[in-house]
């Protein structure tokens, strides 16, 4: 039985999961297959410590499965269990700085514990140029037909 609540939000799909409570405690399934179109090949389990901000980042070989238990800023001490439909390679991710104003996100805070590597990200201008040319390259172009040079053959 698939969850009570889904939402597709800018290509993220939100699912709200059920949880069965009894005098043992609790159980809320956090993955099923057929709720997905491709499956994990990997799981991770991240923890974070008060005040970390893991980075504004894209992927475009793999899907992340995330189950977050207290956001992607952590003002407090949190855990993240989320898996991956393909295994991790660095040419594969995108990143640009957590607090660049043309993000226009209101953070409520002025500073959060990052890792080195986020310090040296560049902007969000840089970001969406490096995405644009990522997806120029795994995107095939359109053909023109001879005759008709509005008419595309890729359809």
């Amino acid at each position: 039985m698939a969850p009570k609540f889904s939402s597709q939000i800018g290509g993220v799909t939100l699912t709200a999961l059920t949880t069965h409570n009894d005098e043992r405690g609790s159980l809320t399934k956090i993955f099923r297959e057929n709720w997905v179109k491709e499956p994990p090949v990997q799981w991770n389990h991240v923890q974070s410590n008060a005040e970390a901000l893991r980075g504004v980042h894209a992927h475009f070989q793999h899907t992340d499965y995330m189950v977050v238990l207290a956001g992607f800023y952590f003002p407090e001490p949190s855990v993240i269990v989320y898996s991956v439909t393909q295994y991790f390679h660095e040419t594969d991710e995108l990143r640009c700085r957590w607090d660049d104003p043309q993000l226009r996100i209101p953070w409520p805070f002025p500073s959060a514990t990052i890792s080195p590597r986020d310090e040296l990200l560049p902007s969000l201008a840089v970001f969406q140029n490096q995405v644009q040319e990522r997806l120029a390259s795994i995107i095939p172009h359109p053909q023109l037909l001879p005759d008709d040079p509005g008419q595309r053959t890729d359809l």
